[in-house]
């Protein structure tokens, strides 16, 4: 069995790596692969979801299946929402702390957002900038859109973040649970290469960390990792 700290080693460079292979791709894809079947109009909105979803699926879920961690990781996905034997009461507050976690994210994010324009710095979360650049692009795809840029993403990122890296996080360091939960949300964080974002995906990052940890199973976190994404997908398209 591979040493857990090697396995971190290895799989904090797996990020570097597949983020150089991403951008390559997306280079090649949109330079030589879309203009070649720019006249196939019918396969534009296919396409796009390529574009945006294998990126997603090679960086994260790839090393599920590389990875001895993965393996654990996998295993998370079928385990109840729940643990049996939690009162309702422990329920309710597990939901508790989602919805306050979620108010403090986008409450985070909007003051980040206010401070940048009082400083005169424009503020523009690059991922929101995308989804919305992509949607005016391509009405009527917002299915395509949502399995891109939600549906994803939910999954395969919980899979990393928490099913892999902290869990390799939390038996490798010699510091408490919740510092390592806390360096995994702020690496869930700076992928998502947006300052703007930035202090509202820390939490979000560190919620669902909190989530997986304490629940020992990765469905709840893709159930509000899901919500997460969809409402901000909806708020986009419809310019809430």
């Amino acid at each position: 069995m591979i040493d857990p700290r090697r396995e971190l080693i290895l799989l904090l460079g797996w990020i570097p790596v597949s983020l150089l292979g991403v951008s390559l791709l997306s280079v090649l894809a949109i330079h030589l692969v879309l203009p070649l079947l720019s006249g196939a109009t019918i396969l534009v909105p296919l396409l796009r979801l390529c574009q945006y979803a294998v990126p997603a699926l090679g960086m994260f879920l790839l090393p599920v299946y590389l990875f001895p961690e993965g393996r654990r990781a996998r295993s998370l996905l079928r385990q109840p929402l729940f643990p049996e034997g939690w009162s309702r009461r422990q329920i309710i507050r597990c939901l508790l702390v989602c919805a306050v976690g979620y108010l403090l994210c986008n409450m985070l994010t909007d003051l980040m957002t206010d401070f940048a324009e009082r400083i005169g710095v424009e503020a523009v979360d690059r991922v929101e900038l995308t989804v919305r650049e992509e949607l005016q692009r391509h009405h009527g795809t917002l299915v395509y859109y949502w399995i891109a840029f939600a549906l994803i993403p939910a999954v395969v990122e919980e899979l990393f973040f928490r099913g892999m890296l902290q869990p390799l996080l939390i038996r490798s360091l010699p510091i408490p649970t919740y510092a390592s939960i806390g360096i995994a949300s702020g690496i869930f964080a700076l992928m998502h290469l947006s300052w703007i974002g930035f202090l509202g995906r820390i939490i979000l990052g560190f919620l669902l960390g909190y989530l997986a940890h304490e629940l020992r199973s990765l469905r709840l976190p893709i159930l509000f990792h899901l919500t997460n994404n969809t409402l901000a997908l909806v708020l986009i398209a419809f310019d809430l």
